[in-house]
């Protein structure tokens, strides 16, 4: 697993270098022409994907050791988490956002008024009825870039999705949500990826 992580590190380490390299020598070419810009998007999104494997192999990890070492305790009352967490990368920005759990809002943030989210947000964690708890995500996310990718400013893209998360008794849920740039064509490359674990509640019983 950490031989697998540290070869990937160095191939994203060599890809960015490549597209800072790209991106040095296109600065002394203004403007860009449509293949320049498809080109830098590939490269960019070939990052991204290197980027999204890492991380990928850091969660499973951790999974992994959670399930290891974890004690089964006694039971306690059905729990939900609900996590934030932003994997967009340097290419793309959350620019606001909103998640509502059973058509209640429990989490909004603008980034006009807030400081930008970084890495993981517990944003929910509470006990919750037994059944099916219906989750609403919904995005705004703009191209973000400097110098010769200022280009990416331009795009402002839309991305939402509703999650079905099943909780029962004794159980605690935790479905991490995050927006995620999946490369491809400019226009629908920001998506939403979900990851639901369950796992026993140990909070004690009141």
């Amino acid at each position: 697993m950490f031989a697998q992580s540290y070869r990937w590190l160095a191939g994203l380490g060599a890809l960015s270098l490549l597209f800072f390299t790209q991106a040095t020598h296109a600065e002394e070419k203004e403007p860009l022409s449509p293949t320049q810009e498809r080109r830098l998007s590939k490269i960019s999104s070939r990052i991204t994907s290197l980027e999204m494997r890492l991380r990928n192999l850091s969660s499973r990890s951790e999974r992994l050791s959670e399930k290891i070492f974890k004690k089964n305790f006694a039971f306690g009352a059905p729990r939900l988490r609900i996590v934030y967490e932003d994997r967009l990368g340097c290419t793309f920005r959350v620019n606001g956002s909103r998640i509502m759990l059973n058509n209640k809002e429990i989490f909004k943030h603008d980034i006009k008024t807030q400081a930008p989210i970084k890495g993981r947000k517990i944003i929910f964690d509470q006990n919750v009825k037994e059944g099916r708890q219906r989750i609403f995500a919904v995005y705004q996310v703009q191209g973000y870039g400097c110098g010769v990718f200022s280009y990416m400013n331009k795009y402002k893209l839309r991305a939402q999705k509703t999650i079905v998360a099943p909780v029962a008794k004794g159980q605690l849920v935790e479905v991490v949500i995050a927006p995620i740039d999946k490369g491809g064509d400019i226009n629908t490359r920001v998506d939403i990826k979900v990851e639901v674990t369950n796992g026993p509640n140990n909070t004690p019983k009141r």
